[in-house]
């Protein structure tokens, strides 16, 4: 009786010797669990092939020498696709894309795999596994960096590659990817992984519903983007911007005086372009961010309350905070450390992701937030007009001037007070606020419509199920 009772409440499964000695030959338990066994069984039940059966091919860059010396940020050149290019389902270029030159391709034909239009690419480990985004036409080719596969969708014909998408991208496509991930070391994909994943199929009309909801997710997402960039050229007209600027490097003669007094000795921070931008913003009237309107107190959460969590990945390209982490007190990170408020401006402290701006809107009050960020609270300037001038390029120069540090380079509080803001009038604060409102509800919609095309997928299955 005892021995029974027991039974009944272990979770366990029996499998055959030949199910385990099958490609992928798995003898972790995880992998046969129930849940996982029942999602593996649901999905070979409906109507589909393999990704391999389907003409679909899988492909990834090798071991190749170190680029970074090469990367730059030329658009004329070929961009370089990482883990960061991909973003709720898209495959977004951004301001720290970097661009490689063609000898460097030629010199690793067989390193550096290259990405098409229409190919899709999948993170392939740690905590971005799975992340799945859709190459677009925006260039002809991309070169990939060794923590995506790509899969090429050119020959695939019996499902269209908007469809393959959104199945990978929904819950049943990530939960099959990580249960297929390998367990050694770190998770991770392979090869074998993506072209034995089975998919179901479809009518032809669903289809091309979840095409369409794609494409206007893509036009809704590129007229956001021209909204904030027409916000960005009002307060670029302010600061009167000269793109010549950012590229002067003329030698400079620093005194000592000026060492002691800025306790910098980096020759990065006395270059001469940064010099001129600060001038230009001083000749006008501006201020400075005061201790008051920095707020960077340790908050510590409440272990057993729940808490929603927001880090540099959760942060979008135009400024929109688009998800967040849910969890325990006990079990965030000892990094979550700031409270923030409906209306805080949130700006990253770190250099490589200076443009991680964001405004905390309503549905994120009371959020905590990584301590990688700086939280801005003031009444110079209204939240949305603050966001955009902190994303300008002159200002982005001269928050990476404040940067130091050795392993992890960051710009520190003081640093930041340092930076002249230049005051906007309030006709144009509020010209701007309408601006970036527009850009916001554009980019919702077009999350939203990201959103329908996998719980399409979602409700078709689960219906299915039932």
């Amino acid at each position: 009786m005892i021995f029974d009772t027991l039974m009944e409440r272990l979770d366990f499964s029996i499998v055959s010797s030949k199910k385990v000695l099958e490609e992928p030959f798995r003898l972790d338990s995880e992998y046969y669990s129930k849940s996982n066994l029942a999602l593996e069984d649901l999905i070979i039940s409906k109507n589909g092939k393999t990704i391999e059966e389907l003409g679909g091919i899988v492909d990834c860059s090798a071991f190749y020498p170190s680029i970074t010396g090469d990367y730059s940020y030329d658009k004329s050149l070929i961009p370089f696709l990482r883990v960061n290019e991909i973003k709720d389902g898209l495959v977004t270029l951004t301001e720290n894309t970097v661009y490689l030159p063609q000898k460097v391709l030629d010199i690793n034909t067989g390193t550096i795999a290259r990405a098409y239009p229409g190919d899709l690419i999948i993170a392939k480990g740690g905590n971005t596994l799975a992340k799945v985004g859709l190459v677009t036409n925006e260039y002809p080719v991309y070169a990939t960096c060794r923590d995506v596969i790509i899969l090429r969708t050119n020959k695939i014909t019996e499902i269209n590659k908007f469809y393959l998408w959104a199945f990978l991208h929904s819950k049943y496509g990530q939960d099959l990817m990580w249960r297929s991930a390998s367990q050694t070391g770190q998770p991770h994909l392979t090869l074998p992984i993506i072209k034995n994943m089975h998919i179901p199929i479809y009518d032809k009309d669903i289809q091309d519903w979840i095409e369409s909801a794609y494409k206007k997710s893509v036009d809704k997402q590129l007229a956001s983007s021209c909204k904030f960039e027409e916000a960005a050229n009002l307060l670029n007209n302010v600061i009167d911007k000269n793109d010549e600027n950012s590229i002067l490097e003329k030698p400079v003669i620093i005194s000592l005086k000026d060492i002691n007094k800025n306790q910098r000795i980096d020759a990065e921070y006395y270059k001469e372009g940064y010099r001129i931008t600060r001038e230009k913003i001083e000749k006008k009237s501006h201020w400075y961010l005061s201790d008051d309107e920095i707020i960077d107190a340790n908050f510590t959460p409440d272990k057993e309350t729940l808490w929603n969590y927001i880090e540099l990945a959760n942060v979008g390209v135009n400024g929109s905070v688009d998800d967040c982490l849910s969890d325990l007190g006990s079990a965030l990170p000892t990094r979550a450390r700031r409270l923030v408020k409906e209306g805080d401006v949130i700006i990253s402290s770190i250099e490589g992701s200076l443009e991680k701006s964001a405004i905390i809107t309503a549905k994120y009050n009371n959020c905590i937030c990584s301590n990688g960020f700086y939280v801005l609270r003031t009444k110079k300037l209204n939240p949305k007009t603050l966001l955009v001038l902190m994303k300008l390029d002159p200002i982005q120069s001269l928050l990476k001037r404040a940067c130091s540090g050795t392993i992890l380079t960051a710009f520190s509080k003081d640093e930041l007070k340092k930076i002249p803001l230049p005051e906007i009038d309030s006709p144009v604060q509020a010209q701007i606020e309408k601006i970036v409102d527009e850009s916001f509800y554009l980019h919702d919609q077009s999350l939203d419509l990201l959103n329908s095309c996998k719980q399409k997928i979602e409700e078709l299955i689960t219906l299915a199920d039932d």
